[in-house]
């Protein structure tokens, strides 16, 4: 009867001591899931914010046409500000620095897109400081997943 008895306790230390450490794992692994899904979204709304930045760039200011792109931004900005928000809450220090830093250049971008027309190669040129923002970004993003450093670039010399 005695053994029955510590049989049975050690199967209900087993279950609980097991569903502690499922619940420690799956907390875990829905930060990760948390953090990868709010960098993948941070990485496609600079796409969206860069073609945007690209079509005000082409536009001649002060025409209905740069107001057009002008609202656009603005639109575009309230999800890239979204996906940062959720990098700041989910991220790493070095991966929140990153994309502040990636926010500072286009910020900087759009400042200089509104004073004046660009032609493709001039935006070409402008964008490229924000471009290696994104590869900083990117890449601390990978060290923190503990992915391979791979020579991938948003950028092109």
């Amino acid at each position: 009867m005695e053994a029955a008895i510590i049989a049975a306790l050690a199967a209900i230390f087993g279950l609980v001591v097991g569903r502690v450490w499922d619940s420690r794992l799956e907390v875990v692994r829905w930060r990760r899931d948390q953090c990868v899904r709010a960098y993948e979204d941070a990485a496609a709304a600079y796409y969206n914010v860069r073609e945007a930045t690209r079509v005000l760039a082409l536009t001649e200011p002060d025409t209905p046409e740069a107001d057009v792109a002008e609202n656009r931004m603005r639109t575009i900005g309230v999800e890239w500000n979204r996906c940062m928000v959720a990098v700041w809450l989910h991220g790493s220090e070095p991966v929140v620095e990153a994309i502040r830093q990636v926010d500072r250049e286009l910020e900087q971008l759009l400042v200089r897109v509104r004073s004046r027309r660009f032609t493709w190669e001039e935006f070409w040129k402008e964008r490229r400081s924000a471009g290696q923002k994104v590869d900083s970004f990117i890449e601390e993003v990978r060290k923190e997943l503990k992915r391979p450093v791979m020579q991938i670039r948003v950028t092109s010399t």
